[in-house]
C-alpha cells in the first residue's frame, strides 16, 4: 500500500507545482494589470495597452480553464486517495 501512497503524494506534489506556477505568472500579471489601470486612469491609453490588455484577458480565459481543470483533478485524487486511505487501513 506505500506504492499507492506515494503516488498519490506525488499526484498532490504535481498538481501543487502547477498551481504554484500559476500563482506565480499572476503575481507577475498583477504588476501590468495596476499599469494599465493607472495608464486607464490617467488618459494615457495607447494602442499598445489594448493589446497589453487583450493578452492579459487571454491569458485569464486559459488560467481559468487550469483552475477548472485542476479542480476535477483535485477532486479526483481526494477521492482516490481516501478510497486507498481507507483500504490500507482495513
Amino acid at each position: 500500500m506505500n506504492g499507492e501512497a506515494s503516488n498519490c503524494e506525488t499526484e498532490y506534489a504535481n498538481l501543487k507545482e502547477k498551481i504554484d506556477g500559476l500563482i506565480g505568472v499572476w503575481q507577475e500579471n498583477t504588476k501590468e494589470v495596476e499599469d494599465l489601470t493607472t495608464k486607464m486612469a490617467s488618459g494615457k491609453w495607447t494602442l499598445e495597452d489594448d493589446e497589453n490588455l487583450e493578452g492579459l484577458a487571454s491569458e485569464a480565459k486559459k488560467a481559468k480553464t487550469n483552475v477548472d481543470l485542476w479542480m476535477i483533478k483535485l477532486n479526483e485524487l481526494k477521492t482516490k486517495c481516501e478510497l486507498q486511505s481507507e483500504n490500507s487501513n482495513s
